[in-house]
């Protein structure tokens, strides 16, 4: 049996603390990238509110923020099903991972209303991390209406300007839109 790295670890609890429920192997299903996006934007967005789940840096993709090492962790942990459910059964090893974190994953989840977008988490979560993105990295201190005109022109299905204004200002009062923040 393959031993988990501690990354993939923090990546398992996170996602479960993030959004209440476990991170779901998929190995063969078919149209399984939304769980890898929601877990690209988990990621970005832990990073900017300074819980680091990996080393991973990020990048521009069509579905926003994006990183190839987190990727690659990702698949492995896909390959990998029956380890992952081991592992969410071991209480006591989960509950040591990121301990002195999950209060500020608990703030960050309700600060930007996971629980109130289950019925589209994957959009949700792409609109929080591209706005975040785009704002922090592509269009550092642009206001409102600049970077939702290059959400939009990036993702023409995110023109909804009144869940982009909504999320905009979640994120504003979290402190996620300057590149000086810290969580």
């Amino acid at each position: 049996m393959r031993e988990l790295s501690f990354d993939q670890k923090k990546t398992l609890v996170a996602y479960e603390h993030f959004y209440g429920s476990r991170y779901n192997t998929h190995v063969g299903e078919v149209g399984s990238t939304g769980l890898h996006v929601e877990t690209q934007k988990m990621c970005y967005l832990l990073k900017v509110a300074g819980v680091e789940i990996g080393d991973f840096d990020y990048s521009w993709n069509f579905k926003g923020p994006f990183s190839p090492g987190l990727l690659a962790l990702l698949r492995s942990m896909d390959r990998n099903e029956n380890v992952v459910q081991s592992f969410y059964e071991e209480q006591s090893e989960k509950e040591s991972i990121l301990s002195d974190c999950l209060t500020r994953i608990d703030k960050l989840r309700a600060d930007l209303e996971i629980d109130e977008h289950q019925e589209q988490p994957v959009q949700w979560i792409e609109i929080l991390g591209s706005m975040t993105y785009i704002s922090r990295v592509m269009l550092p201190g642009a206001n409102f209406e600049t970077v939702n005109q290059r959400l939009v022109g990036e993702k023409s299905e995110y023109n909804d300007e009144n869940t982009n204004h909504h999320a905009w200002e979640l994120l504003e009062r979290a402190d996620m839109l300057s590149v000086a923040t810290a969580y």
